[in-house]
């Protein structure tokens, strides 16, 4: 894969098309909330992505809704 078609913050190593990870190598699986009434708090979720460049669009990983907010 050439580099040219790499945006900045992608990992060459990543599927630049990639709906999971949009190339970066991670995503956001969960959106953390904050803090709860009950005191605790709700974190960001983080996950890595194994998509790879060779790869066709078609067997990509699907999006992810985050969902929290």
């Amino acid at each position: 894969m050439a580099d040219a078609k790499l945006k900045p913050g992608q990992d060459p190593e990543r599927h630049p098309d990639c709906p999971r990870c949009k190339g970066q190598g991670f995503y956001l699986a969960y959106a953390g909330r904050g803090y709860y009434p009950d005191g605790s708090f709700g974190h960001n979720q983080w996950k890595d992505c194994w998509c790879d460049p060779w790869q066709k669009p078609e067997t990509l990983p699907a999006a992810v809704n985050p969902g929290g907010y």
